[in-house]
Protein backbone atom coordinates (compact mmCIF):
# COMPACT_ATOMS: atom_id res chain seq x y z
CA UNK A 1 0.00 0.00 0.00
CA UNK A 2 1.39 3.39 -0.97
CA UNK A 3 0.67 6.24 1.40
CA UNK A 4 0.08 8.87 -1.24
CA UNK A 5 -2.98 10.52 -2.65
CA UNK A 6 -4.22 8.78 -5.75
CA UNK A 7 -3.16 5.21 -5.03
CA UNK A 8 -5.93 2.64 -4.90
CA UNK A 9 -4.82 0.11 -2.24
CA UNK A 10 -6.02 1.41 1.10
CA UNK A 11 -6.97 4.75 -0.43
CA UNK A 12 -10.09 6.43 1.00
CA UNK A 13 -12.23 8.80 -1.07
CA UNK A 14 -14.27 11.01 1.26
CA UNK A 15 -17.42 12.92 0.31
CA UNK A 16 -18.41 15.99 2.31
CA UNK A 17 -21.64 17.65 1.18
CA UNK A 18 -22.13 21.22 2.33
CA UNK A 19 -24.98 23.70 2.01
CA UNK A 20 -24.59 27.10 3.69
CA UNK A 21 -22.14 25.81 6.31
CA UNK A 22 -19.71 28.73 6.52
CA UNK A 23 -19.91 28.42 10.30
CA UNK A 24 -18.58 24.83 10.45
CA UNK A 25 -16.96 23.95 7.11
CA UNK A 26 -13.37 24.86 7.96
CA UNK A 27 -13.25 22.77 11.11
CA UNK A 28 -14.95 19.84 9.35
CA UNK A 29 -12.46 19.96 6.46
CA UNK A 30 -9.40 20.32 8.68
CA UNK A 31 -10.52 17.40 10.85
CA UNK A 32 -10.25 15.20 7.75
CA UNK A 33 -6.99 16.65 6.43
CA UNK A 34 -5.40 16.21 9.88
CA UNK A 35 -6.17 12.49 10.11
CA UNK A 36 -3.38 10.16 11.23
CA UNK A 37 -4.26 8.05 8.18
CA UNK A 38 -2.96 10.09 5.24
CA UNK A 39 -3.88 8.03 2.14
CA UNK A 40 -7.09 9.87 1.32
CA UNK A 41 -8.76 12.48 -0.85
CA UNK A 42 -11.51 14.79 0.38
CA UNK A 43 -14.14 16.03 -2.05
CA UNK A 44 -16.18 18.91 -0.68
CA UNK A 45 -19.37 19.30 -2.69
CA UNK A 46 -20.78 22.79 -2.25
CA UNK A 47 -24.46 22.12 -2.88
CA UNK A 48 -25.27 25.60 -4.32
CA UNK A 49 -24.55 27.51 -1.10
CA UNK A 50 -25.44 31.18 -0.94
CA UNK A 51 -22.99 31.98 1.87
CA UNK A 52 -19.15 31.84 2.04
CA UNK A 53 -18.85 28.03 2.18
CA UNK A 54 -16.99 27.76 -1.15
CA UNK A 55 -14.74 30.74 -0.39
CA UNK A 56 -13.61 29.14 2.86
CA UNK A 57 -12.87 25.79 1.21
CA UNK A 58 -11.11 27.56 -1.69
CA UNK A 59 -8.83 29.33 0.83
CA UNK A 60 -7.71 25.92 2.19
CA UNK A 61 -7.13 24.30 -1.23
CA UNK A 62 -3.48 25.47 -1.64
CA UNK A 63 -2.55 23.88 1.70
CA UNK A 64 -3.27 20.27 0.71
CA UNK A 65 -3.47 18.59 -2.71
CA UNK A 66 -5.81 15.95 -1.25
CA UNK A 67 -8.59 18.55 -0.93
CA UNK A 68 -10.94 19.10 -3.89
CA UNK A 69 -13.91 21.46 -4.30
CA UNK A 70 -16.93 20.73 -6.48
CA UNK A 71 -19.44 23.57 -6.81
CA UNK A 72 -22.97 22.72 -7.87
CA UNK A 73 -25.16 25.34 -9.51
CA UNK A 74 -28.40 23.79 -8.21
CA UNK A 75 -29.09 22.34 -4.78
CA UNK A 76 -29.68 18.59 -5.01
CA UNK A 77 -29.39 17.53 -1.39
CA UNK A 78 -26.74 15.74 0.65
CA UNK A 79 -27.31 12.24 -0.77
CA UNK A 80 -27.17 13.47 -4.35
CA UNK A 81 -23.86 15.21 -3.58
CA UNK A 82 -22.40 12.13 -1.87
CA UNK A 83 -23.50 9.90 -4.73
CA UNK A 84 -21.86 12.27 -7.22
CA UNK A 85 -18.50 11.74 -5.48
CA UNK A 86 -19.02 7.99 -5.30
CA UNK A 87 -19.93 7.74 -8.99
CA UNK A 88 -17.51 10.20 -10.58
CA UNK A 89 -14.55 10.72 -8.24
CA UNK A 90 -14.05 7.61 -6.11
CA UNK A 91 -10.71 6.11 -7.11
CA UNK A 92 -9.75 4.17 -4.06
CA UNK A 93 -10.48 0.98 -2.26
CA UNK A 94 -12.67 2.70 0.35
CA UNK A 95 -15.37 5.38 0.36
CA UNK A 96 -16.44 7.47 3.36
CA UNK A 97 -18.81 10.24 4.42
CA UNK A 98 -18.22 13.31 6.53
CA UNK A 99 -20.95 15.81 7.31
CA UNK A 100 -20.25 19.55 7.05
CA UNK A 101 -21.16 20.15 10.68
CA UNK A 102 -19.12 17.24 12.06
CA UNK A 103 -15.57 16.95 13.35
CA UNK A 104 -13.71 13.65 13.07
CA UNK A 105 -11.21 12.66 15.75
CA UNK A 106 -7.69 12.36 14.27
CA UNK A 107 -7.65 8.55 14.50
CA UNK A 108 -11.07 8.01 12.92
CA UNK A 109 -9.97 6.52 9.60
CA UNK A 110 -6.98 4.68 11.02
CA UNK A 111 -9.30 2.95 13.51
CA UNK A 112 -12.09 2.23 11.02
CA UNK A 113 -9.70 0.91 8.38
CA UNK A 114 -8.00 -1.38 10.90
CA UNK A 115 -11.42 -2.75 11.85
CA UNK A 116 -12.44 -3.42 8.24
CA UNK A 117 -9.10 -5.03 7.43
CA UNK A 118 -9.31 -7.34 10.45
CA UNK A 119 -12.94 -8.25 9.64
CA UNK A 120 -12.86 -9.14 5.92
CA UNK A 121 -16.54 -10.15 5.86
CA UNK A 122 -17.61 -6.68 6.99
CA UNK A 123 -18.57 -4.28 4.20
CA UNK A 124 -18.89 -1.04 6.18
CA UNK A 125 -18.46 0.46 9.61
CA UNK A 126 -19.36 3.67 11.34
CA UNK A 127 -18.68 5.29 14.66
CA UNK A 128 -20.48 6.49 17.71
CA UNK A 129 -20.63 10.23 18.15
CA UNK A 130 -20.20 12.93 20.77
CA UNK A 131 -22.94 15.47 20.14
CA UNK A 132 -22.13 18.86 21.59
CA UNK A 133 -24.24 21.98 21.79
CA UNK A 134 -24.47 25.31 23.60
CA UNK A 135 -27.77 25.02 25.48
CA UNK A 136 -30.36 22.41 26.38
CA UNK A 137 -32.63 24.05 23.78
CA UNK A 138 -30.17 23.02 21.04
CA UNK A 139 -30.38 19.32 21.99
CA UNK A 140 -30.17 17.15 18.84
CA UNK A 141 -33.24 15.28 17.69
CA UNK A 142 -31.32 12.04 17.13
CA UNK A 143 -32.40 9.27 19.50
CA UNK A 144 -29.86 8.43 22.22
CA UNK A 145 -30.02 6.29 25.32
CA UNK A 146 -27.42 8.60 26.94
CA UNK A 147 -28.15 11.80 28.83
CA UNK A 148 -26.41 15.08 28.09
CA UNK A 149 -23.75 16.29 30.51
CA UNK A 150 -22.39 19.82 30.84
CA UNK A 151 -18.62 20.06 30.36
CA UNK A 152 -17.19 23.00 32.27
CA UNK A 153 -13.89 22.82 30.36
CA UNK A 154 -15.45 23.83 27.03
CA UNK A 155 -18.76 25.28 28.25
CA UNK A 156 -20.82 22.90 26.12
CA UNK A 157 -23.32 20.13 26.67
CA UNK A 158 -22.11 16.72 25.44
CA UNK A 159 -24.17 13.64 24.74
CA UNK A 160 -22.87 10.28 23.58
CA UNK A 161 -24.63 8.36 20.89
CA UNK A 162 -23.19 4.86 20.64
CA UNK A 163 -24.32 2.11 18.33
CA UNK A 164 -24.28 -1.67 18.36
CA UNK A 165 -20.86 -2.98 17.32
CA UNK A 166 -22.09 -5.69 14.96
CA UNK A 167 -25.26 -5.63 12.90
CA UNK A 168 -26.57 -9.03 11.74
CA UNK A 169 -28.44 -9.21 8.46
CA UNK A 170 -32.12 -8.29 8.65
CA UNK A 171 -34.08 -6.82 11.54
CA UNK A 172 -34.37 -10.16 13.33
CA UNK A 173 -31.83 -10.61 16.06
CA UNK A 174 -31.18 -7.06 17.20
CA UNK A 175 -34.38 -5.54 18.61
CA UNK A 176 -32.29 -3.38 20.95
CA UNK A 177 -31.25 -1.40 17.86
CA UNK A 178 -34.84 -0.57 17.03
CA UNK A 179 -36.16 2.18 19.30
CA UNK A 180 -39.25 4.33 18.91
CA UNK A 181 -39.67 3.45 15.26
CA UNK A 182 -36.07 4.30 14.39
CA UNK A 183 -33.34 1.83 13.52
CA UNK A 184 -30.02 2.79 15.11
CA UNK A 185 -27.12 1.45 13.05
CA UNK A 186 -24.53 4.24 13.05
CA UNK A 187 -24.30 7.91 12.27
CA UNK A 188 -24.42 8.27 8.50
CA UNK A 189 -21.74 10.97 8.52
CA UNK A 190 -19.23 8.47 9.96
CA UNK A 191 -19.59 5.62 7.48
CA UNK A 192 -16.62 3.94 5.81
CA UNK A 193 -17.37 1.38 3.07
Amino acid sequence: MKNVSGSSDGHITIALAAFNREDTIEEAVRSILNQTYRNLDLYVVDDASTDRTSDIVRSILPEDPRLHLIQLKQNGGTYSAKNLVLKQYCKGEFYAHQDADDISWPERFETQLAYLQSHPNTAACGTGIDEFYVSENDKPGVISRFEAEFNEADGLFHRKNLYDPILPQGLKGFPESYERGCLRICMNGSLLF
